[in-house]
C-alpha cells in the first residue's frame, strides 16, 4: 500500500520536532547542574557590585530544591512525551494499522503537555510553547483531513 504525502510530511515533521523536544527536555533536566556553574562564571567576569549581587541571588535561586525538582520532573516528562511522539511518527511512516490512533494520541498529549507548561514559563518561553501548540494543532488537522480523504478514496483502513 502506498503511503500518502500527508503521512510522510507529518511523520518527518514529527520525528524532527520530537528530536528537538527531547533535546530541549534534556537541557531542562540538566539545568540545575550547569546553571549555577554558568552563573558563577558570569559572576567572575563582571566587575560591577550591583550586577554581582544580582548574579549571587540567581545562583541561590538555582540551589532551591523546588526548582531542581521541577526541572527534573519537566525534563523526564518531556523526554517521555517527545519519545512517544517520535514513536508515533515512525509508526505513521511505516503505515502500521494503529499509526493513526498513535499519532492522534501523541499530538493530543503534546498539546496538553505544552499548555500545562504555560503557567510556569517566562515570556520568551511562553511564545515558544504557544508556537509549538499551534504546530501540533496544525499537524492534528492535517492528519484528520488527510486520513478522512485517504479512507474515503479506498486507500486503507488505518483509522
Amino acid at each position: 500500500m502506498k503511503r500518502p504525502g500527508w503521512a510522510t510530511a507529518v511523520g518527518v515533521i514529527g520525528i524532527i520536532w520530537g528530536c528537538l523536544g527531547i533535546f530541549g527536555a534534556a537541557l531542562t533536566l540538566f539545568m540545575p547542574v550547569f546553571m549555577p556553574k554558568l552563573l558563577m562564571e558570569a559572576q567572575s567576569n563582571i566587575s560591577a557590585g550591583q550586577e554581582i549581587a544580582h548574579l549571587k541571588m540567581m545562583t541561590r535561586l538555582w540551589d532551591m530544591p523546588y526548582l531542581r525538582n521541577s526541572c527534573l520532573f519537566l525534563g523526564l516528562t518531556g523526554i517521555l512525551v517527545s519519545g512517544f511522539f517520535i514513536f508515533a511518527s515512525i509508526s505513521l511512516l511505516q503505515m502500521r494499522r494503529s499509526s493513526i490512533k498513535l499519532i492522534y494520541s501523541a499530538l493530543c498529549i503534546e498539546i496538553l503537555f505544552n499548555i500545562l507548561l504555560l503557567p510556569d514559563s517566562v515570556v520568551l518561553k511562553a511564545v515558544s510553547i504557544l508556537s509549538g501548540v499551534v504546530i501540533y494543532v496544525i499537524l492534528l488537522l492535517v492528519v484528520a483531513v488527510g486520513n478522512k480523504r485517504y479512507n474515503k478514496n479506498g486507500g486503507g483502513t488505518n483509522g
